[in-house]
Parts: C-alpha cells; structure tokens; sequence
C-alpha cells in the first residue's frame, strides 16, 4: 500500500525469515524502552531504527510507474 519493501543491508535481496523475526522483537523492544527505538531512526544518518540496525535492514521505497 506504501509501496516500502524491507531488504538485506548487506546484499540488498529480501530479508530472510529469522531476521523478520528478530526486527520483529527487536521492533517490540525499541517500542518497550520508551519507543526510544523509533526516535532513533529520526536522528539517524540512514533513518534505521534499532530494529533495522539489529537485524542489518533497510527500508526502501518502491517507485511506482
């Protein structure tokens, strides 16, 4: 629907399964501490939250034709 897709930082395919799952629970613990990991991602150079950096990710936006 927004056209973001989450992909490997290193090289760049689909994310596997276990790191879903850990940017999963990395993902509840950013939110847990005082949603500290989401604040993050607005101060950081790559804009990655603590989920992101913990499970090597990035988001990317899809551009639509």
């Amino acid at each position: 629907m927004l056209g973001l897709r989450d992909v490997d930082a290193t090289t760049g395919a689909r994310i596997s399964l276990p790191q879903s799952i850990g940017r999963f629970f990395a993902y509840l613990l950013g939110v847990w501490v005082l949603c500290l990991g989401l604040i993050y991602a607005g101060l950081d150079t790559y804009k990655q939250g603590w989920h992101d950096k913990l499970a090597h990710t990035y988001v990317l936006r899809q551009q639509r034709f």
